[in-house]
């Protein structure tokens, strides 16, 4: 089975059988806004809806498979994100949108060459403030003496490309300063 094919085939079937709900057991807590083994302060998220998932899962998030998502969002089932070993509720994915307060939802790292890494940041399109999280962000990266980088945006994320050798910190900080701190309304 393919990465994710689980997670398609759980979802597929709940739509098959018409099921309120579709719970999809993971190693994982929940979703988060990093992945707690980058960043071990990322916060949980409890909702987010069929899109934002898709796009965290385009941008390298493991958690769920977009191909899962889209057959939900088709069916408009209803998914939960659980852990094998809590009790614990955890995250809602829904038609519902994530109304939380929080003005960037997730951010994911991966290599892109042996020397660039990329470094993606979902917004959160529900929200009505997000016009200076790209001030931040080049905040962030002149504090760090980032000079060489590329930036890419659209309605939904904000990547960026840069050295190996620094992404950690600046991937690291933009979260904090951004998520944490300031991405609040």
């Amino acid at each position: 089975m393919a990465d994710g094919g689980s997670d398609t085939t759980a979802v597929c079937l709940a739509a098959a059988l018409q099921a309120e709900r579709c719970e999809i057991y993971k190693d994982t807590k929940c979703i988060c806004t990093a992945d707690p083994k980058l960043i071990p302060q990322a916060k949980k998220l409890q909702q987010l809806d069929y899109k934002q998932m898709m796009t965290l899962a385009k941008m390298g998030a493991k958690v769920m498979a977009a191909k899962a998502m889209q057959e939900a969002e088709k069916a408009q089932l209803t998914v939960w994100v659980k852990a094998m070993d809590s009790e614990e509720v955890a995250t809602k994915i829904s038609q519902a949108c994530y109304q939380g307060e929080l003005i960037m939802v997730s951010c994911t790292k991966k290599m892109l060459s042996p020397t660039k890494e990329i470094l993606t940041f979902l917004k959160n399109t529900h929200h009505k403030s997000t016009e200076n999280i790209e001030e931040y962000m080049k905040f962030i990266l002149k504090k760090n003496n980032v000079k060489e980088y590329q930036w890419n945006q659209d309605k939904m994320t904000i990547s960026l490309i840069v050295n190996k050798d620094i992404s950690m910190d600046v991937f690291q900080q933009i979260h904090e300063q951004i998520i944490e701190k300031k991405g609040r309304a």
